[in-house]
């Protein structure tokens, strides 16, 4: 700046994320027999490519593929600092909440996901307090979005933990990344199939506002091109910020400005030559007029 949803969706948030196509090996026809008594074993999960391996056109070949195309906060800011830009995002991100009782659940779902990539860029330096803050925004927004009695809990017994001073920051990234990247995206929010994606869109535009800033900031604009130019990723959020039918009877400020902001950064995506000073300029400038909105 990975997940798998349900139905056309189904590309697996975090790690919320900007991945590669798996490389297609070989198979060995002499395979040795099975040994008797011997016990069968399991076939290792497929392991989500680097991002900085990252191909757009493999991408959208593999959409189907169960790990997810959308990066992971994480990973944004490891792809960042592989390409040579030391800024931790951490310092970039300001405080934010998710007001109670909004009527707009496209707004209650990006919010929710800016925070929490938020959370998870500032998890190793911020105070328990700040956590405990930040957790119960997104625990808020997960009520609010319908998330079901089960996440719930678990970001219940998070926020225990964390007053309690019995998780490490390790431990908590790790629990807090898998609940961005497996947990959410399994999560059905009262069959609204759009919830999902939005709220891994809200991750993904605070993680690209993050990195074109930092990229702003050292005058090396060329350096977000692995992370940028994603056609897919914008592809796939711009599938559901166009999707209205469901959303007739509520406030549309926030799903409009999503849509035209997703426009800007498809061309900037799709541009074969590296990446400029004006195209980072689009980025920051696109992402910002959503996450002003929020």
């Amino acid at each position: 700046m990975s997940l798998a949803l349900p139905g056309p969706a189904r590309l697996g948030l975090v790690a919320l994320c900007l991945a590669t196509a798996l490389a297609c090996g070989g198979s060995d026809t002499s395979a040795p027999k099975e040994m008797p008594d011997q016990p069968k074993a399991e076939a290792a999960p497929a392991e989500a490519p680097k991002l900085a391996d990252m191909d757009p056109k493999a991408l959208e070949a593999e959409a189907d593929q169960s790990y997810a195309l959308v990066p992971s906060p994480v990973e944004t800011q490891a792809a960042l600092q592989a390409a040579g830009i030391e800024t931790e995002l951490a310092t970039l991100v300001p405080a934010r909440t998710v007001p109670p009782g909004d009527a707009d659940t496209d707004r209650v779902a990006v919010r929710t996901g800016v925070v929490l990539a938020d959370m998870l860029l500032t998890v190793e330096t911020s105070s328990n307090e700040t956590l405990v803050s930040q957790l119960e925004a997104i625990r808020g927004g997960m009520n609010t979005l319908k998330g079901g009695k089960d996440i719930d809990a678990t970001l219940v017994d998070i926020i225990d933990r964390v007053k309690a001073g019995s998780v490490t920051r390790d431990e908590l990234l790790r629990e807090l990344d898998e609940l961005s990247n497996a947990v959410i995206p399994e999560l059905e929010f009262n069959g609204v199939a759009r919830i999902v994606p939005l709220i891994q869109a809200g991750s993904w535009l605070e993680g690209a506002n993050l990195v074109g800033r930092a990229v702003q900031a050292k005058g090396q604009p060329s350096a977000a091109d692995g992370i940028l130019k994603q056609p897919a990723v914008v592809g796939y959020f711009a599938t559901y910020a166009k999707d209205k039918a469901a959303k007739a009877d509520a406030p549309q400020i926030v799903a409009d400005a999503l849509d035209a902001s997703l426009a800007r950064l498809s061309a900037v995506a799709r541009k074969a030559e590296p990446l400029d000073a004006s195209d980072i300029e689009t980025v920051v400038s696109a992402t910002g007029s959503v996450l002003s909105l929020l």
